[in-house]
């Protein structure tokens, strides 16, 4: 479902000249229906938590999944941007939020111990449409034009309606009937146990920490959402642009819609084994995230120099490279605020980090903007989103040095390294957990974004 979810996503660079062209629009008026469906894709999961509370997740993706071709479909008609920044922005951009959000919510619920294989294998989806769309919306906007090219797309999509017909509550929300034993099988390593380990845990460790499990997360929820933010920020305005930076070095657009299909194979390939590395223990997560953060800087200052060339070659390998910064990035977020947020707190968590994340999309138009139609060229927007990322950096750099050295931080590192030793296998208290929490979710639990 990923795939298709991400499909249009991944295209947003054939997207954005497909509307100047179409419209005669100039860079900032283009980006606007892009921005927004970032935006609304971080957004939303302020409203989709609230209905998934009221009701059940299901009606709730399966309206998503309506949403995703009602936007697409009303995009066709569009006389204007400002009428495709609304159906094609907001609410085709509604859709793919509330259907990603529930989602990944149900993922993490799902899987505890290996959450980086578990997203990773979640996120190669976005990677295979990245392969595929790009190309096939490059030969529907060559052969439909604009308006068929989207009249298409949106009836592709009508299949996650009956994608999302398949999806099922985590075995641990059911009615209670199952027999322990049954509960203990599927659900042995979710969030219940995980919690229970951790409180045990920290009360053995410390009685402050256990006294102050909320706050005692705060700094790192913080730094967590602070990096995403600058990163994502960035990488939305790279994804948007890269098309379009290649053309303007007199490259073809049929040869230059390739770079995303190329860059997304590495970017898969990052996603599925990289962030295996913090799993396994080989490498601190902290600071894996840190080095994704920093490759990623490098590339944004190599761009430039490889554009100058005017060699294809050149501008797509550092574009493979920096893709492996940005797939164990964001695999490595969704593993980092699990672990150092907790699940209980999860999607409330999320949908703080989505509010953020997706206010500073409002900015993005006049950001690209500025540097394309004022300045002339996408190279120094491209250096600041190098020193975006290179903040995002540093900032798990100084996390993971106060962990590493001070009384507070070795002892949320104890806490955490000592989860799998207290894990609980009775049955009947397992079953007791599952109902515990239900109700933190019911309370807890508002919006979620990935």
């Amino acid at each position: 479902m990923d795939l298709s979810i991400t499909g249009s996503v991944r295209a947003a660079g054939v997207l954005y000249i497909g509307i100047m062209d179409h419209f005669g629009a100039t860079r900032e008026e283009a980006a606007w229906p892009i921005a927004l469906t970032g935006a609304m894709l971080s957004l939303i999961g302020m409203v989709v938590g609230p209905l998934a509370q009221a009701c059940s997740p299901k009606p709730v993706i399966l309206f998503g999944s309506l949403l995703v071709s009602v936007g697409l479909l009303a995009s066709v008609f569009a006389p204007d941007v400002k009428w495709l920044t609304f159906t094609f922005g907001f609410v085709f951009g509604s859709g793919l939020g509330t259907v990603y959000t529930i989602n990944v919510i149900f993922l993490q619920q799902y899987f505890v111990n290996m959450r980086g294989l578990a997203l990773g294998l979640f996120y190669t989806g976005s990677t295979i449409a990245g392969l595929i769309f790009p190309v096939l919306l490059t030969f529907l906007l060559e052969e439909y034009g604009f308006r068929g090219a989207v009249l298409i797309l949106s009836g592709l999509l009508l299949h996650i309606f009956v994608l999302s017909l398949t999806h099922k509550e985590a075995p641990c929300s059911g009615t209670g009937t199952e027999s322990p034993k049954k509960i203990t099988r599927e659900c042995g390593r979710l969030e219940c146990r995980e919690q229970r380990a951790r409180a045990q845990s920290a009360k053995a460790t410390d009685p402050f920490i256990a006294r102050n499990k909320v706050s005692s997360k705060i700094p790192e929820f913080l730094v967590i959402v602070f990096s995403f933010t600058l990163f994502m920020y960035a990488y939305d305005a790279y994804a948007t642009t890269i098309i379009d930076f290649i053309v303007d070095q007199d490259i073809p657009m049929i040869e230059a819609t390739t770079i995303v299909p190329l860059y997304s194979a590495t970017d898969m390939v990052a996603r599925l084994i990289l962030p295996q590395l913090g799993d396994r223990g080989y490498v601190n997560k902290m600071l894996l995230q840190c080095f994704a953060y920093a490759l990623q800087s490098v590339c944004f200052f190599l761009l430039p120099m490889a554009a100058a060339t005017g060699e294809f070659f050149w501008i797509a390998l550092v574009a493979m490279i920096q893709s492996t910064g940005i797939g164990t990035s964001l695999v490595m977020y969704g593993v980092l605020m699990a672990e150092l947020v907790g699940l209980s707190r999860l999607p409330m968590a999320y949908g703080v980090s989505g509010l953020i994340v997706g206010s500073s999309y409002f900015t993005k138009p006049f950001f690209v903007g500025l540097f394309r139609d004022v300045f002339g060229n996408y190279s120094m927007m491209y250096n600041v989103c190098g020193v975006l990322t290179a903040v995002s950096s540093t900032s798990w750099l100084i996390t993971w040095y106060f962990h590493r050295t001070t009384d507070r931080g070795r002892k949320l590192s104890a806490i955490s390294n000592r989860i799998d030793e207290h894990i609980n296998t009775d049955p009947m208290e397992i079953v007791e957990d599952f109902a515990s929490m239900r109700r933190r979710f019911s309370t807890d639990s508002t919006a979620a974004y990935i």
